[in-house]
């Protein structure tokens, strides 16, 4: 799952992707770039009960995912080993949850949410692959954002997800939190036997090695930590 998200990568320094949560209240905001929609669409699930209806429409890029959700959407398009299915549905939240534990790994899934009690994910649906996962928007992180409402539980297993290696670190309350990621690939690993492979082959086979520079900033207090990667 990790390794299709690296295979644009060459040996550099590149931007990773962003998260932001604020919190007012128990109002939170979940705003993320490309590479935290799947976080952001699975924790707003996590916290519907699971016979909750929601309305869901987007867009699901991958050949398994797009091809074992072709009866939720439209006219599957295939162009070469590109696979994107459009969809617009209802589902139960705990049916909709399992969608995403299955596929996350695999596809890359760019819904928009509505819950019948009001809470909501926007995914935007089109990408730039030559881009930064941050986009050229000046406008602050926008790709995928989510409304919810929750308490201190909630929010420390949203943490529990996407903040591992500073748990000890972080209080237990917060206001604002912004996690920044920095890719550094350091070598490019070349698979044995490689006759006959094409450039893009050969790039995709490669495996990355490197490591993952986080910055965490929580209502003013900083944090670092690198860690190491072979994808």
């Amino acid at each position: 799952g990790l390794h299709r998200r690296f295979v644009k990568y060459s040996v550099g320094v590149f931007d990773g992707p962003r998260l932001e949560v604020t919190v007012k209240g128990d109002n939170v905001s979940l705003r993320g770039d490309l590479g935290y929609e799947d976080l952001i669409g699975w924790f707003v699930l996590s916290l519907l009960n699971n016979e909750e209806e929601c309305s869901v429409s987007g867009v699901v890029l991958g050949k398994p995912c797009a091809e074992m959700l072709m009866g939720y959407g439209g006219k599957l398009e295939a162009k070469g080993d590109s696979y994107k299915l459009k969809v617009n549905f209802s589902s139960k939240a705990g049916e909709l949850r399992k969608i995403y534990e299955m596929c996350s790994d695999e596809c890359t899934l760019l819904l928009s949410i509505k819950a019948s009690r009001g809470w909501s994910v926007k995914c935007k649906t089109k990408l730039d692959w030559t881009a930064s996962v941050r986009g050229e928007d000046d406008g602050g992180i926008s790709f995928c954002v989510g409304k919810i409402k929750a308490g201190e539980d909630a929010l420390r297993r949203l943490l529990d997800q996407a903040t591992p290696d500073f748990l000890n670190l972080l209080p237990q309350k917060f206001r604002s939190l912004l996690i920044v990621n920095e890719f550094v690939v350091e070598e490019l690993i070349i698979p044995e036997n490689i006759g006959g492979l094409t450039v893009r082959e050969l790039r995709l086979m490669s495996k990355r090695r490197g490591k993952v520079k986080r910055t965490i900033n929580v209502d003013g207090e900083i944090f670092h930590n690198e860690v190491n990667f072979i994808v």
